[in-house]
């Protein structure tokens, strides 16, 4: 049996303690059942059986008036013999009262260790211990929130023990006793986190109650995107962001995850051109609370990205940004070139203000004026100063005669770094394009 094992210790004494009178006991069978520290003393005597619970006292089973140890007495020879009819008949019987009682006794045992907080309990465990799948095959998350693959065991990057059971109150039960709501409380890396659970009550065909929990107890993850990131990976599971090219600040995602401690990494689009350093510090999915409701909705976490990694570009990046600039330069210094592209200078474009009748590169840039971040954006921009030399022609008096004139021009070429579809680095001109 389940619940416990039973024990049989039969034997043979007399007794006027136990039973009516006339009632003298033949022989007795001991039933224990270790699991309630219950000892059942099931009697034979002449005027049929007598059952009766009692503690065994440490030195056993004896007839009154013998000592300890010393040998039991033997009954009465008046006593008539059981016919073999009445001992099949007594044996049958204590059989079936056997069974009945160790029976009551399995069910009432299991049923006081199944209750809805041994059942929270051994779903917190779980998830304590990141064995996410059992979680997930104990209760089922299918239907809620997006869970990107995040509810895998795989995620877990071996922080056990950070999420503990504390308690749960508020038990409702409703007016059948077959559903009950509970308000769980853990702490995940010492931080609370409420939550309501729902329990459903089944029993077996043979009486055994079963509370099982059937609302999941997960946190929604906001994982923010960034331009460079390509993806997320945390444990073993990589989790795309979505990248697309001209996404400017990235995009974001909503995932379902377990409440506990992750080790995630950033990974670059392009490593060979920027890295995503980590800050080294763990992300706790913990659900922060907000609305009056309190309802699963309103339980959210954000995984913000520049609170935990920072970006930084190569020097491979840095080498291969100078020759862009310059060819970008020149392209502004080209008569060929479309005049009225709008990230070249004013200068060399504009009918509104000359008219160009010749353009030439006076000076190329040999370094980078810098590289980090504009415009508080994320964007990384390559800098770097050249000269453009303008000619115009202009005409004056009423002649119309036609001067030119020669000006030299500062051109600040300002390349925001973006990727293309292939994860190759691209400078654009102008921070609008991106």
């Amino acid at each position: 049996m389940a619940a416990g094992r039973v024990v049989l210790d039969p034997g043979s004494f007399i007794s006027d303690l136990i039973g009516a009178p006339n009632r003298g006991v033949v022989s007795y069978t001991r039933m224990h059942h270790w699991s309630n520290k219950v000892d059942v003393l099931i009697m034979a005597t002449e005027s049929g059986w007598h059952a009766e619970g009692f503690k065994v006292p440490p030195e056993g089973l004896r007839q009154e008036g013998i000592p300890k140890g010393a040998p039991a007495r033997p009954a009465a020879a008046s006593r008539r013999p059981l016919t073999k009819k009445a001992k099949l008949y007594l044996a049958v019987t204590l059989a079936v009262v056997l069974a009945l009682i160790v029976g009551v006794v399995s069910v009432r045992a299991t049923n006081s260790e199944r209750t809805p907080e041994a059942a929270v309990r051994e779903y917190v465990q779980l998830i304590s211990d990141g064995k996410y799948d059992e979680a997930s095959k104990l209760v089922d998350p299918s239907d809620s929130l997006l869970d990107c693959e995040m509810l895998s065991s795989k995620t877990f990057s071996g922080v056990k023990g950070a999420v503990k059971f504390d308690s749960i109150n508020n038990i409702k039960y409703d007016e059948n006793f077959v559903t009950a709501t509970v308000n769980v409380v853990v702490l995940v890396n010492g931080r609370p986190m409420e939550s309501e659970l729902r329990l459903q009550l089944s029993k077996t065909s043979r009486g055994v109650s079963n509370w099982k929990v059937v609302s999941p107890l997960l946190v929604n993850v906001v994982f923010q995107g960034h331009p460079y990131l390509y993806s997320y990976k945390i444990g073993s599971v990589v989790l795309d962001v979505g990248y697309e090219e001209n996404v400017g600040y990235g995009s974001s995602i909503s995932c379902a995850m377990y409440p506990g401690v992750y080790n995630i990494e950033g990974q670059s689009v392009n490593p060979e051109y920027v890295e995503i350093n980590s800050v080294g510090k763990q992300f706790v999915a913990v659900a922060m609370q907000h609305g009056s409701t309190g309802s699963e909705s309103d339980f959210y976490a954000s995984f913000e990205f520049n609170k935990h990694f920072t970006v930084k570009p190569t020097e491979k990046l840095k080498t291969w940004a100078l020759p862009q600039i310059q060819s970008r330069i020149k392209s502004c210094a080209s008569i060929s070139y479309p005049r009225k592209d709008n990230s070249c200078p004013v200068e060399v474009w504009s009918s509104n203000y000359i008219n160009v009748k010749a353009l030439e590169v006076q000076t190329l840039p040999t370094t980078l004026h810098s590289v980090g971040y504009v415009n508080g954006t994320s964007l990384i921009a390559a800098r770097a100063d050249g000269v453009i030399r303008v000619t115009t022609a202009e005409s004056t008096g009423t002649s119309g005669q036609e001067i030119s004139k020669t000006k030299d021009f500062y051109y600040n070429a300002v390349g925001v770094v973006d990727f293309d579809k292939e994860r190759q680095p691209v400078l654009k001109w102008s921070v609008w394009d991106v």
